[in-house]
């Protein structure tokens, strides 16, 4: 637009520019340049050399981020590079070398981040090309050069401080995964049971509320229609009696089936703490209980084609036993040879099942908690070897954790990780303000990753 409005005022104008390099750029330098910039054409070439090295003189954690993304683009155009190589001697030595899948499957994910370094380098050129504007003594030229400069910062500021961080983020090994979801009570007797069966409520509101598919609950009807797709389907459960007439919770286990499941609730692992008074307490004193909450990677028998289908278990590996139920009453237990129990040789895990009446089906549960066991064993033994290579501890992944507090007296819940604390309980237990909490988790893990990433 001011190319075109210099050749109408028939002004002279310098040849296009050729490649720029892309500058390193802080975040909020183009404070200066917005005051500076409303003078009048009395600025002189000093000044404008002195915005040009301000522009360049990029803070740490920016120019950090530009090198990182940089260097990123470049195996990009390397790998490309080689994959379009003629077949020849050269190409074969190249073939040897490189995993032609791997470098495919690398310049896909690296697309996204390429297109986001393209639209960088484009508005660096315009604010170089606006700052030499400056420098007009035609006013109208001026002002159309602020207003491109204001709009190609702004720009590069959502691309430093957002979308190249979020991009640089290696993708999720279990981005596809479902979860399955295990809650035990702990200390605190009956209350502590009381406590585990409001969690599961709270999860199980929780997928309602965001995980529901769009077509399930519209915005009209007041659903978040996030269209995740999300459901539940309980696989195991141990309920007690309660001397306040609610169900209490030993232990439930159940899976939420739908993509991206495990990558949302997987910061729930830990024991979480709650304060309130019982219902049952007749002095009103506060008493505090726990529960523990473990949340593994749901494994299909045949999982997709994701990264996670490298993964299975050799049935060669596995002891399967099967026996009577045990229980209390009902004309099922012992009469039959339904409960079922399955032994990971290599690893001594062991599941069993005897919710159902039908072998078959405790079977089919048992194998399902088994695989989800075994992957997260891989996942976590995966990331204790990234932590010892990487010198660094990601924060909230312990489940001997006490990860959070639910105070009721106080109406607030403190998350221990992140820090992040909601003073509306009511809104949590419902699992509408459950995202909030778990969205504090995951900006925390992502800005360990980029710190991490950085300090390479």
């Amino acid at each position: 637009m001011i190319r075109q409005c210099l050749r109408n005022a028939n002004k002279h104008y310098d040849a296009p520019y050729k490649h720029v390099t892309p500058l390193r750029i802080p975040s909020s330098t183009f404070i200066h340049h917005r005051r500076n910039f409303s003078r009048t054409a009395t600025t002189s070439r000093t000044t404008n050399a002195a915005h040009l090295a301000q522009v360049e003189a990029a803070s740490a954690k920016s120019n950090r981020i530009v090198q990182l993304v940089e260097k990123r683009v470049k195996l990009h155009q390397q790998l490309v590079a080689q994959l379009e190589t003629p077949n020849d001697a050269e190409y074969s030595e190249h073939v040897n070398r490189i995993d032609k899948i791997k470098a495919s499957k690398t310049i896909k994910e690296l697309e996204p981040l390429v297109a986001a370094w393209k639209t960088y380098t484009e508005n660096m050129e315009s604010i170089k090309g606006a700052i030499q504007l400056m420098e007009d003594p035609d006013e109208v030229l001026r002002s159309m050069a602020e207003e491109e400069l204001a709009a190609s910062q702004s720009s590069v500021d959502s691309l430093i401080q957002e979308v190249f961080p979020k991009l640089l983020i290696p993708k999720s090994q279990t981005a596809e995964n479902g979860a399955v979801v295990e809650i035990k009570a702990g200390a605190g007797g009956e209350e502590a049971g009381l406590f585990a069966a409001d969690l599961f409520r709270m999860y199980t509101r929780y997928v309602d509320a965001w995980g529901a598919d769009i077509s399930a609950r519209g915005a009209e009807e007041g659903g978040r229609g996030l269209g995740r797709g999300w459901k539940t389907n309980v696989l195991s459960q141990s309920i007690s009696a309660s001397m306040s007439g609610k169900d209490a919770f030993k232990e439930v286990v159940f899976e939420v089936e739908g993509r991206g499941a495990y990558d949302s609730l997987r910061w729930e692992n830990g024991v979480h703490r709650v304060q309130r008074v019982p219902a049952t307490e007749t002095s009103g004193r506060m008493h505090t209980s726990a529960a523990a909450v473990v949340v593994l990677p749901l494994m299909e028998e045949k999982p997709a084609e994701t990264s996670a289908a490298t993964f299975f278990v050799d049935e060669k590996d596995v002891k399967v036993e099967v026996m009577r139920a045990r229980g209390a009453g009902g004309q099922h237990v012992n009469k039959t040879e339904s409960a079922v129990r399955l032994t990971h040789i290599p690893t001594g895990i062991t599941v069993s099942m005897q919710d159902s009446r039908s072998q078959h089906a405790n079977k089919a549960y048992a194998w399902k908690i088994l695989r989800s066991r075994l992957f997260d064993l891989k996942l976590r033994q995966e990331a204790e070897e990234n932590r010892k290579t990487r010198r660094t501890l990601v924060k909230g992944m312990d489940r001997s954790d006490k990860i959070r507090t639910y105070n009721y007296v106080q109406d607030r819940i403190t998350d221990h990780r992140s820090g992040f604390t909601i003073m509306n309980l009511e809104s949590v237990m419902d699992g509408e303000g459950l995202e909030r909490v778990i969205e504090s988790c995951r900006k925390m893990h992502e800005e360990e990753i980029i710190s991490t990433l950085l300090e390479e």
